[in-house]
């Protein structure tokens, strides 16, 4: 029997998922042309993008971290002790940084500007 990561790895490696990475690429092409017809200024557009991924990792590691640590859906390539650790960790840091960001931006500087 297959697991799920294997028939999706068989379906990835038939080709039938490559329209839809196409479709990505295009999508973001398109933004790209978007950003540069608004006349966005790029340094600003760079750093709402860092707080933006500076607010979306901490979930993303958490997910992560659950799915490779499961037996199910990686069958034998499942994340060790030492690897589950590092990854939880790493998002209790990471999570300790966004509370950071949000005080931060929140506090009496921002306000004032």
């Amino acid at each position: 029997m297959q697991s799920r990561a294997q028939r999706i790895g068989r379906a990835a490696s038939d080709g039938r998922f490559g329209r839809s990475g196409d479709g990505v690429i295009v999508a973001w092409c398109v933004v790209g042309l978007l950003v540069n017809a608004v006349r966005v200024p790029p340094f600003k557009l760079l750093y709402y993008s860092a707080v933006l991924n500076g607010i979306i990792s901490p979930p993303l590691l958490f997910v992560v971290t659950q799915i490779a640590g499961n037996r199910e859906i990686m069958v034998k390539s499942v994340n060790s002790r030492v690897s589950s650790i590092a990854g939880y960790a790493l998002c209790g840091f990471m999570s300790l940084a966004l509370i950071g960001l949000l005080v931060l931006l929140g506090g009496p500087y921002y306000r004032k500007h």
